[in-house]
């Protein structure tokens, strides 16, 4: 493909569903009843979390140096709302850093694609 879009697109896709096999596979790691708990006390944010990052990749192409300010202070916000979250709840310390690692390589596949979509322009 000679899109310049192509391989940042790429990048960010592996990425996700890397990110999306992380959070599976610590899932499979808890009870049932730990299962329910976490796909409750998450369900907003992860019907959310997609719709955010589209608005905030088509802000990108209005203020690339807004949108990575606001990405990196979603994440972070997400992360720490999490974890904590999750520390509250009782959730074993695995599943924390599973889902802290699949948080990581999304921030990292963003800003790999961003970086790299600047990079072609």
């Amino acid at each position: 493909m000679d899109s310049p879009l192509f391989i940042p697109l790429v990048v960010l896709i592996a990425a996700m569903l890397v990110s999306r096999l992380i959070s599976e596979r610590a899932l499979g790691g808890l009870s049932r009843e730990q299962k329910g708990e976490v796909i409750e006390a998450f369900s907003t944010l992860r019907q959310a979390h997609l719709l955010i990052i589209l608005v905030l990749l088509f802000v990108v192409t209005q203020s690339p140096a807004t949108s990575i300010v606001l990405m990196i202070g979603y994440f972070l916000g997400v992360g720490i709302y999490s974890y904590r979250k999750l520390n509250l709840m009782g959730i074993p310390a695995s599943y924390t850093r599973s889902y802290a690692a699949s948080l990581g390589i999304q921030v990292v596949g963003l800003s790999a694609y961003l970086g790299l979509l600047f990079r072609s322009f």
